[in-house]
């Protein structure tokens, strides 16, 4: 089993931690995990060109035209059998970055 851990917080802050604790509990169960910090990875805002909504239409697959991370973010999620977000809530609200993911 593989099981992802992403944390949108700060390097080493409460959530990297959190997520990471959650990630040791996994491992001694036998899963295969990983970390990722999605603040070391470049992310760009969605444009809301559509361009993936036609690429699914068309049945290539989901083809985004902004050069990111986040297709290697998303091929990370997809193979993972679990993930584990810890995102930090600022106003009400989880973070900026979680929400452009």
């Amino acid at each position: 089993m593989k099981i992802l851990g992403i944390s949108g917080g700060t390097k080493n802050g409460a959530n990297d931690c959190m997520c990471k604790e959650a990630l040791l509990a996994a491992k001694e169960q036998g899963a295969e995990i990983e970390f990722v910090r999605l603040m070391d990875l470049e992310i760009k805002h969605c444009t809301g060109c559509k361009a993936c909504v036609m690429s699914l239409f068309s049945g290539r697959g989901n083809m985004c035209v902004l050069k990111d991370d986040f297709q290697w973010l998303l091929d990370k999620m997809l193979d993972a059998d679990g993930i584990i977000f810890s995102i930090p809530i600022f106003e009400k609200c989880a973070a900026g970055i979680f929400h452009t993911i």
